[in-house]
């Protein structure tokens, strides 16, 4: 029988068996062999874990991505009512500039009047000193005896 340098762990085995003896070297090999068997058991059990967890992580990465898009749309929404809110900001604070702007005009036209109000009450004031005034020269010509010519006073506001 010829050796190939090639030749499996299995075949390694099956040539020592043959001669119906174990010889230590294939015994250790056989050992290798049934030890990488085991191995391999290992790992397709570690593949068949890392699958099912792999399985896990994309779902999670799925419910992440439509939480992160739910997210975005949240945000836009927000940006656009920011926005909007924004302008209408802008637009108080105008109208307020113009209101303010009216007020002090108002408030200049108040002044103006209280003025006058003043001027009027000294005039209303004049007026009635000269009404009291005339009212007692009309009750002392009340008084007075009648005669039969009737004098003219002028009286003069």
């Amino acid at each position: 029988m010829s050796i190939n340098i090639n030749t499996t762990p299995l075949q390694w085995a099956g040539l020592f068996v043959l001669t119906g003896t174990i010889i230590y070297g294939g015994y250790k090999t056989f050992q290798h062999f049934t030890a990488l068997n085991q191995k391999i058991v290992e790992l397709n059990k570690d593949l068949t874990e890392s699958k099912a967890s792999n399985s896990l992580l994309s779902r999670n990465l799925e419910t992440t991505t439509l939480e992160l898009s739910s997210t975005k749309t949240f945000l836009q929404v927000e940006q656009a009512k920011t926005s909007a809110l924004s302008t209408e900001v802008l637009s108080l604070t105008n109208a307020k500039a113009a209101l303010e702007t009216q007020v002090s005009s108002l408030e200049d036209q108040n002044t103006g009047l209280t003025h006058q109000v003043t001027g009027l009450t000294g005039q209303v004031s004049g007026l009635t000193n000269q009404l009291s005034a005339v009212k007692i020269q009309l009750s002392e010509a009340d008084k007075k005896p009648k005669s039969t010519t009737t004098p003219k006073e002028d009286f003069t506001f």
